[in-house]
């Protein structure tokens, strides 16, 4: 068997002004490889609160990406009128996706004039079975507290995916976690982490850091290796 790893991420498009808002078109920056997971992980702000805030299924040609139910979670700060919402969207067992194959993303709102979207893409050498589970948080005070879920429970070794985003820091990386692709043109803050194996059990995921008004959302998704490379299995039978 290979090894589970990030083979690649990206920051990607970003889009602001009236709604509806398209993102810039982004792609991989190399040729992704058959059987790997992808995620496309978008970010939204705005300063209308009595908005909310929609984001579209992302576009890539000749792919189709699937959104976990209920994955999808936002902060509402009722004085300065920001409100940010973050989700998650990903392809199991992809094709090779080429560097021609880019992505957009819409977000949208019933009206308004300040509304931007981001989105980040990665490549997980994994071979995803099933999106297994998800839980989701939000902090809409002005009380800071730790950037985390109720404990996640999870029956097979999972790959982890946190994202939040947040009116007033970026997240920090938490305990066994590596952190991922930051925004880079929200009104706010948006960050992600990973965890490429997390043993079947109970725990809970939470970034390094507190902060007010964010929101976060995390899923686990069931994985295995991926079959090893000709050379790689050349090298585990010599001797």
């Amino acid at each position: 068997m290979g090894t589970i790893t990030l083979l690649q991420s990206t920051d990607g498009g970003f889009g602001s002004g009236a709604t509806p808002v398209t993102s810039s078109a982004v792609g991989f920056a190399n040729p992704t490889n058959a059987g790997s997971l992808l995620i496309c992980l978008v970010w939204a702000d705005a300063l209308t609160i009595n908005q909310p805030i929609t984001i579209n299924l992302p576009v890539t040609s000749g792919f189709t990406w699937s959104a976990g139910v209920g994955i999808s979670e936002a902060y509402v700060n009722t004085s300065s009128h920001q409100h940010g919402i973050i989700k998650i969207f990903y392809i199991l067992n992809a094709a090779s996706m080429p560097t021609s194959a880019t992505t957009t993303v819409e977000a949208t709102q019933t009206s308004g004039t300040n509304l931007n979207v981001e989105f980040s893409l990665y490549e997980f050498a994994a071979s995803a079975t099933v999106y297994e589970t998800a839980k989701v948080a939000a902090n809409s005070t002005a009380t800071p507290s730790t950037i985390e879920t109720a404990a996640l429970t999870t029956a097979h070794t999972d790959l982890i995916f946190m994202a939040m985003i947040s009116e007033t820091a970026a997240g920090t990386a938490g305990s066994g976690f590596t952190i991922g692709v930051d925004s880079t043109e929200l009104n706010g803050f948006g960050s992600a982490q990973y965890i490429l194996q997390e043993s079947a059990g109970t725990f809970t995921p939470a970034f390094g850091n507190s902060t007010t008004y964010w929101a976060t959302l995390v899923v686990a998704f069931t994985v295995t290796a991926p079959t090893a490379l000709p050379s790689e299995m050349m090298l585990l039978g010599a001797g």
